[in-house]
């Protein structure tokens, strides 16, 4: 709960604000008074972006099953590693299925047409 004086973030429901001890609920507000916005942590308000990579293995997948696959996997730990700032989770697993029934089409074709 954010205190609507000091802007403080107090941990749970409590009756007062732990930095300045202003009580909740009860607080005058005047222009002066006004609540503050939450503090700006770092990261945050910034919209993660898509992995560029996470894209390609994705569209790779289905016309190069191998590429795709390997793209989408070397996406899919980018992703992982990178704490929030990079986001397609679903595009890389969705690269890595399309990718794996890509090839097992293709040697079912494969094995189908062989000369017996």
């Amino acid at each position: 709960m954010y205190c609507g004086r000091c802007g403080y973030e107090n941990a749970g429901m409590v009756a007062a604000c732990n930095a300045c001890g202003s009580p909740f609920g009860r607080v005058p507000m005047g222009p002066a008074m006004m609540p503050m916005r939450p503090p700006m942590m770092p990261g945050h308000g910034v919209r993660p972006a898509t992995s560029g990579m996470a894209i390609a293995g994705l569209v790779l997948s289905f016309f190069c099953g191998v590429l795709g696959l390997i793209l989408s996997i070397i996406a899919f730990n980018e992703v992982k590693r990178s704490q929030g700032r990079l986001t397609g989770e679903g595009l890389t697993v969705a690269g890595i299925i399309v990718s794996v029934i890509n090839m097992i089409v293709g040697l079912a074709i494969a094995l189908a047409q062989a000369p017996q």
